[in-house]
């Protein structure tokens, strides 16, 4: 039986195969994007700026700790980088 965990990272957290991810695989792949909706869902600039700095940091530590890669992480590393620089760093709401 194939289980679905493959080592410790260096944080810590289980680092999963890709294989036998399936459907927690593309969870975990759009969790920033999930955590953002759900955080922003009072519309004021402060959940707005909280939601920012969180998806911020899960989608560096999905490319960090390798659980995901490919397009969408380097979708939201852009996206969510620019609207740090942007929102949270620059004030510019």
């Amino acid at each position: 039986m194939d289980t679905l965990w493959k080592s410790r990272g260096w944080s810590g957290l289980i680092i999963f195969r890709e294989e036998s991810m399936g459907f927690l695989g593309l969870i975990l792949a759009f969790s920033p994007w999930i955590l953002f909706a759900i955080i922003t869902a009072g519309h004021t600039p402060l959940r707005l700026k909280a939601a920012i700095i969180v998806s911020f940091i899960t989608v560096i530590m999905l490319g960090l700790t390798k659980i995901h890669r490919g397009f969408i992480l380097w979708a939201g590393v852009i996206f969510f980088t620019f609207n740090l620089i942007a929102v949270v760093i620059m004030n510019n709401l």
